[in-house]
């Protein structure tokens, strides 16, 4: 059983919204929603690592694997299944306190519409470009 956290629902509401090519691509587009804004915000992931092809946050990539493991999501097309519907529309009101950083990841989305366009918009990113392979993005608290 998954016990559902906001951060789960909003990764159920990004598969549901958008379609991504790679779970790859659901790491870059959390990290710039993340990374380009100043405040931390309760629902982002700030466990992210500069990996040779792009950025991973073990905390985001862990509740994928819940989702997956719990058959809400399947693997292999990255969106919801029957099931994952059904959680995510009985739960889906749960992110209405955390509406400005879905507005984060839309507005991503919106400027980089394609997964090429945001791959280069993260090779472009001041933090991306100062860490090193597999060095922390954000600093710790």
């Amino acid at each position: 059983m998954v016990h559902f956290t906001v951060q789960h629902i909003l990764i159920m509401r990004l598969v549901t919204q958008f379609n991504f090519p790679s779970f790859k691509s659901i790491h870059t587009l959390l990290y710039l929603a993340s990374a380009n804004n100043l405040e931390k915000h309760d629902i982002g992931f700030y466990d992210f690592i500069r990996t040779t092809s792009g950025v991973y946050s073990f905390s985001l990539q862990s509740i994928i694997e819940e989702l997956i493991q719990g058959e809400l999501m399947d693997r292999k097309t990255i969106k919801l299944t029957e099931k994952g519907h059904h959680a995510y529309y009985a739960l889906a009101r749960a992110l209405t306190p955390f509406e400005d950083y879905w507005a984060r990841c839309v507005s991503q989305i919106n400027l980089n519409p394609d997964f090429d366009q945001l791959q280069k918009s993260l090779k472009r990113h001041v933090l991306y470009r100062k860490a090193k392979i597999n060095g922390k993005l954000f600093p710790v608290d």
